[in-house]
Order: C-alpha cells, then sequence, then structure tokens
C-alpha cells in the first residue's frame, strides 16, 4: 500500500494584462493505492479547498499485461454545480533498452462536458 500526500498553489496569484489580479487557491491532494495482485494497482485520491471540501474524489485502476503492457481505467466525481461523473479509460507501453533504461508511452481518453472528449499523450524517458 502507498500513501501520498500534497499541498499545491501555497500563494498563487494571477496578475492579468488588463490589471485584474487573482487568486488561485491552495489545494491539498490525499490519496492512497493497494496491489490486491502483482498486476493490479487500484488508487483513490481527493482534493480539498478551503471553499469546495472535497473537490473530487478519483478513483482508478490499471491492470499490467506482461512486463510490457497496461490497460488503464478511472472515475472521477468533482463537487462542483453542473460537474457530471467524468469516464477515463487508456493503456501504457513500456519499452526497456536495458535493465535501468528505456521508455514509456501512455495514452489516455477523458470525457468531459466542457471541451467534449479529450485525448491525451505522453512520452517518457527512463535513464
Amino acid at each position: 500500500m502507498s500513501f501520498g500526500v500534497c499541498l499545491q498553489d501555497i500563494y498563487s496569484k494571477i496578475e492579468w494584462g488588463t490589471g485584474h489580479k487573482e487568486t488561485i487557491p491552495s489545494t491539498l491532494k490525499v490519496g492512497f493505492s493497494f496491489k490486491p495482485t502483482p498486476s493490479i494497482l487500484i488508487a483513490l485520491d481527493t482534493d480539498f479547498t478551503l471553499e469546495d471540501l472535497p473537490r473530487s474524489v478519483q478513483l482508478g485502476s490499471e491492470l499490467k499485461m506482461g512486463k510490457l503492457f497496461a490497460l488503464r481505467a478511472g472515475l472521477i466525481n468533482k463537487f462542483q454545480p453542473e460537474e457530471k461523473l467524468i469516464i477515463t479509460a487508456g493503456l501504457g507501453l513500456k519499452i526497456k533498452f536495458s535493465q535501468k533504461n528505456g521508455f514509456n508511452l501512455d495514452y489516455a481518453f477523458v470525457t468531459n462536458q466542457e471541451l467534449s472528449s479529450s485525448h491525451y499523450f505522453s512520452f517518457s524517458l527512463i535513464f
């Protein structure tokens, strides 16, 4: 089992070109994950702000299929007006050149009411 905590935007302000100033609220993120089997990971995390308690809850899972391939799925529930349940899905590919070096290629599909559906790609080097 793993546990993590992150405090984000401790003191963040934006000043627009128009002179308008905005403060970004601090966010506390708390999460944990566990592996019921070596190939399955389940994770749960939540975001808190002073204005929105809690702001959102995320639940996700990953199924590793061998050493190279992973399937992912998740749900996001935002506790804000006019927000509905967001569904996520994705996959990952891990290629190793040696015991320490390689790369990850990841893809995610996210449903979203404001932007329609979004596709995310990432490439990570491991060295």
